[in-house]
């Protein structure tokens, strides 16, 4: 593809932290590939208003406040979902971004555990400091007297925080991943869905207990994956990867409207076949019709982000 590009060295010291935001704008080196940090921004953007809109909140018989999920008061709006679940996108950006820090580190001769725990710093400090905020809101409510409000809320602010979890684990798989993806592509990528394909057929045709759990790691890992290939330049481009994408969405749209899974794509409790809890066929052939739409797109975005300032001024 030809929007991949490795970054070269900024004019400015970009850790400085003096630096602005402009000047950060005004530093970037040509040949990034400016989507992929748009992508990151848009993806965090619908990731928090989603999870804001698909809480319903109300009271009870009693008087009691509850929350919970829109979507089982109106499984019909379950296509709206579609706008909001961004997640394969998320990991597909992911991988392209860990692909260039680990060449990158590689190149320096570093060794990729020091790599993997770079990386990990950087998720679980925030993390530590979001769960100790709501330790201490927890402690104070319960000593007001309404601790179980409080409670409420940190469960809320912490639903949106699952996917660390497979963030953790394909971030500690990267460096053995990579290793792979650089050896043979085709017979990685054949193994990770054919393990895929198997499990789902053992879980939705077989009904085998507990097998489905497989899918967390290996259906977000496959989006880590595709990353990994847009970051080398190997996917298809221009009008074949239009076509491809077109098709994909046409098969999600086909396996919902026909298929036992719901429309719906984040999980809704009661669901016999949830899309995404793990991740199933349904949405990975919608991820997949997702993320090749981005990347037919990022040649263009990039162009447009490189001629507009104030455009990558915001993103920045």
């Amino acid at each position: 593809m030809g929007t991949t590009a490795v970054f070269t060295p900024a004019p400015v010291d970009t850790k400085s932290a003096d630096i602005s935001p402009t000047d950060m704008a005004a530093a970037t080196p040509t040949g990034r590939n400016r989507a992929i940090d748009l992508y990151r921004v848009v993806a965090m953007v619908l990731v928090a208003l989603g999870h804001w809109l698909v809480i319903a909140i109300g009271t009870d018989a009693d008087g009691e406040l509850f929350a919970r999920n829109a979507l089982e008061v109106a499984p019909s709006l379950g296509w709206l979902t579609w706008a909001f679940q961004v997640m394969p996108l998320f990991f597909a950006v992911g991988g392209f971004a860990s692909a260039m820090s680990l060449d990158a580190h590689r190149r320096k001769g570093r060794s990729d555990g020091d790599w993997i725990v770079q990386r990990l710093r950087r998720l679980v400090a925030p993390t530590a400091v979001l769960a100790g905020t709501w330790i201490v809101l927890i402690a104070l409510g319960a000593v007001a007297g309404f601790g179980g409000l409080v409670a409420m809320g940190a469960v809320g602010a912490a639903i949106p925080l699952w996917f660390l979890a497979n963030y953790t684990i394909d971030t500690a798989l990267a460096p053995m991943m990579r290793t792979f993806i650089l050896r043979n592509r085709v017979a990685t990528m054949s193994v990770l869905f054919g393990i895929f394909g198997v499990v789902e057929v053992a879980h939705v045709v077989f009904d085998v207990p507990f097998v489905h759990h497989v899918n967390w790691v290996v259906g977000w890992l496959i989006f880590q994956m595709i990353g990994f290939l847009w970051r080398d330049g190997v996917l298809p481009s221009g009008r074949r990867l239009a076509f491809i994408a077109a098709a994909l969405w046409a098969a999600a749209i086909a396996l919902v409207a026909f298929g036992p899974w719901s429309a719906s794509m984040i999980h809704v409790g009661g669901q016999p076949l949830s899309p995404t809890h793990p991740p199933s066929i349904a949405l990975v052939l919608f991820g997949l019709a997702q993320t090749a739409t981005a990347v037919a797109a990022a040649p263009a975005i990039t162009r447009w982000l490189e001629r507009s300032r104030r455009a990558w001024g915001v993103v920045v």
